[in-house]
């Protein structure tokens, strides 16, 4: 479970119990989160794209070609490549953990505010957009 004001929280046998994260969000809440098919934890938030593989975590900026540090959502295809949908800078693509694609404004898509990712049955992605 992620909040608006940053913690996690897990419910585990009918209990909630905090996860620990030890990498600063600066204060904002997590917008989505994904466990992949290597059961790493990946966190959407304001502050970027955090990842958890046990105790060992890293966040991905813009500075890891990110288009925008506000994620909102985290899809992993089928192919195992994430796709992080922003709030303000389109979608970006990542594969081994690189940033391979940006879809934006410039790039095909309608408008940079990526409400929800989707992926159908041939493969597909879907993207819902503010526009």
């Amino acid at each position: 479970i992620g909040t608006d004001d940053g913690p996690l929280d897990v419910i585990e046998n009918g209990a909630i119990h905090p996860v620990p994260i030890y990498t600063s969000l600066h204060g904002y809440g997590i917008r989505d989160v994904l466990i992949d098919n290597k059961s790493n934890l990946w966190l959407a938030s304001y502050s970027g794209v955090l990842k958890k593989a046990g105790k060992a975590e890293r966040l991905f900026t813009t500075s890891d070609g990110l288009p925008a540090l506000d994620a909102r959502r985290i899809l992993e295809d089928s192919h195992g490549n994430l796709w992080i949908g922003t709030r303000s800078g389109g979608i970006a693509k990542m594969k081994d953990e690189k940033v391979v694609m940006v879809y934006d404004k410039k790039h095909g898509m309608p408008s940079n505010y990526i409400l929800s990712l989707e992926e159908d049955h041939q493969g597909n992605i879907y993207a819902g957009t503010h526009s």
